[in-house]
Formats: structure tokens, C-alpha cells, sequence
């Protein structure tokens, strides 16, 4: 998927697959950040820089093996 598809596509697939999977995205300063949400704070599960490994990374987070 990511190959063929727009990095705009690409962003907001990964955001999807974050809200279904109880995550979120957060642009800042160039960069992704990838937080889980939990009953006592958000956590952290990472950042990257581009679009194609924000939706690789967040795939790896909502569906681990």
C-alpha cells in the first residue's frame, strides 16, 4: 500500500489504524509521534519522519505478532 499511494493517503491511513486501535497521531515539527492511550496517561510508542514509516510503524503497534 504505501508504495503506491500519496504520502497524504499514507498519513491518514495510519490515522485511522491509530484511532481503531486506540492510538493517535501527533504532527510536530516535521515528525510523527505515535502515543497509546490508557486509562492513567498517554504513552509514547515512538516518532519518525516520514509518512510511508509512520504507516509502517503504527501497523507494527496496532498489530503485533
Amino acid at each position: 500500500m504505501t508504495r503506491r499511494h500519496s504520502p497524504r493517503q499514507q498519513y491518514e491511513q495510519a490515522c485511522r489504524i491509530a484511532k481503531d486501535n486506540n492510538m493517535f497521531v501527533v504532527a510536530k515539527n516535521g515528525r510523527y509521534l505515535i502515543f497509546r492511550k490508557t486509562p492513567s496517561r498517554n504513552v509514547c510508542l515512538g516518532s519518525c519522519g516520514s509518512t510511508e514509516t509512520l504507516f509502517t510503524k503504527v501497523s507494527h503497534c496496532a498489530f503485533p505478532k
